[in-house]
């Protein structure tokens, strides 16, 4: 798998720049950066309560996606103790549908605790196991690559965190009993229960495939916005063949 060290270059010197500017602009400023350089491939937004980001959902009934990775380039965030927001590749990950009952994940939890910006790297397993890759440290800015895999019983599978910026690594083994279904792939970002939204940056995912029966990337995939029940989006999600990028809709 390869990914474009080019386009997340680019949008680390965006971040850079939106660090100048006041949050109010910053949606606009980074769109303005993705825009030239290609069409988003979605026009359509999906709702949902606690979800933004895309997901490749199976035409048919029988497990289709057993991979799926990317590379994160890991947000500021800001606020009070206690807000939060994660970040995460994973399958069976579609909010529209329980699929299986069951979601394998992998990325980054991120929380603000009294010292400031807490980054832990975790793989969720729901709702059976949940693990911390205690090897691989990250903070703001850096670029992560998350790669996960599901054995053809269901119930075995892999993941692998890599701080491409850290140099550092680790793979962790899952062993379950519930199976999954392998009915969707997805990268997105996740407002936590009990945590009001932290205040971040950007998220980008870059290179974002997934495995069937052959390789694809994030064309075609199902975009999602985090939305109050009053229909106010909080985010706003750019979703590429070869990126995925979601920011705050400040209101």
């Amino acid at each position: 798998m390869r990914f474009d060290f080019t386009l997340i270059s680019t949008f680390l010197f965006a971040s850079a720049v939106l660090a100048d500017h006041s949050r109010e602009d910053r949606s606009s400023q980074l769109f303005d950066v993705v825009e030239k350089r290609t069409s988003a491939i979605s026009d359509s937004v999906q709702v949902a309560s606690n979800i933004a980001g895309a997901v490749l959902k199976s035409i048919v009934a029988y497990p289709t996606y057993y991979n799926v990775t990317g590379v994160i380039v890991v947000p500021s965030i800001l606020g009070q103790t206690g807000d939060g927001v994660s970040i995460w590749v994973g399958l069976d990950v579609d909010p529209s549908g329980t699929e299986c009952g069951t979601t394998f994940r992998v990325g980054l939890i991120c929380t603000m605790d009294s010292s400031g910006p807490l980054y832990t790297v975790a793989g969720q397993w729901l709702f059976e196991k949940t693990t911390s890759f205690t090897n691989v440290e990250v903070s703001a800015l850096d670029v992560v690559q998350v790669t996960i895999g599901v054995s053809s019983d269901r119930t075995t599978g892999y993941a692998t965190v890599e701080n491409l910026t850290k140099k550092s690594i680790q793979t962790v083994q899952f062993n379950v009993i519930n199976p999954l279904c392998l009915q969707s792939a997805g990268w997105i970002v996740e407002k936590m229960d009990n945590r009001t939204l932290a205040n971040f940056t950007f998220v980008l995912f870059a290179s974002p495939t997934a495995y069937s029966d052959k390789e694809l990337n994030a064309g075609g995939s199902l975009v999602y916005d985090i939305t109050r029940e009053d229909g106010q989006a909080l985010t706003v999600v750019q979703a590429y063949g070869d990126m995925i990028a979601v920011t705050q809709n400040y209101v």
